[in-house]
């Protein structure tokens, strides 16, 4: 009869989240694998990317910076509501670019566009 170890079991918890890093090594070590097979991305690619990024974090505070202005010039209330609308647009821009950095590292799937 051969003894086994006295080998204390995991909490579920635990295990649940050593399942989710060894997705995540598992995830990595494909994207790299890939990456060095198809020599990864060049310049050009990366530098659409950034400008592409920069619109999606720039636009949104602009837009709202001007509909905040044009709001304090129709009711005559001085910055506040264009300092709010820019804060939100920051917001707004931040979460945009969040999402579509996220999207472009393959940690969420890309939205459908039928709509299901």
């Amino acid at each position: 009869m051969v003894d086994q170890p006295n080998t204390p079991q995991r909490p579920q918890t635990l295990q649940r989240s050593q399942g989710a890093l060894d997705r995540a090594v598992v995830r990595q070590t494909k994207k790299a694998d890939q990456a060095r097979r198809e020599g990864g991305g060049s310049v050009a690619q990366y530098l659409g990317m950034m400008g592409a990024l920069g619109w999606v974090l720039v636009t949104p505070p602009l837009l709202f910076g001007f509909l905040g202005r044009w709001l304090d010039r129709a009711f005559d209330t001085g910055f506040g509501v264009t300092a709010l609308m820019v804060l939100v647009g920051i917001g707004l821009g931040g979460w945009l670019g969040w999402k579509r950095m996220r999207a472009e590292a393959g940690l969420e799937p890309p939205k459908s566009r039928t709509g299901t």
